[in-house]
């Protein structure tokens, strides 16, 4: 049932030292799609990959099992591969994990071409005489 659904890219965001805040670049571009700047820098600003899982403590009087997140199934995208990803925040930001899906204009007709138009006086000139 599931299998057959097209996967979600789970990304992070990254931290740029330079400009004190994270930004999410989508697979294949160079350029930040979201910049997010928190207010006050956090401690540790490591968005790495740790090198195992975290190792959980030892309590020979309580049960430790690991939280394992509930999945939900979310309505079909009418596209035949969406652009979309499930971006982690930082622990410490306070915001939560969110779902992201890119649409691109250009493939909406009639939308925008990606061409400026020149603009004339005459759309000015046209308001003036309704006042």
């Amino acid at each position: 049932a599931f299998s057959d659904l097209p996967k979600v890219r789970v990304r992070t965001f990254t931290y740029n030292a330079l400009n004190n805040s994270y930004e999410f670049i989508r697979d294949g571009e160079s350029t930040p799609a979201l910049i997010w700047t928190p207010i006050a820098q956090p401690a540790d600003s490591s968005t790495s990959s740790p090198a195992g899982p975290p190792a959980l403590p030892k309590d020979p009087g309580n049960v430790v099992t690991p939280f394992v997140p509930e999945l939900e199934a979310y309505p079909a995208i009418d596209r035949d591969d969406p652009d979309d990803y499930i971006l982690i925040s930082p622990i410490d930001s306070g915001l939560p994990n969110s779902y992201l899906l890119f649409k691109d204009p250009r493939s909406i007709p009639g939308v925008a071409s990606g061409f400026g138009e020149r603009i004339t006086n005459t759309w000015l000139d046209a308001r003036e005489t309704l006042k």
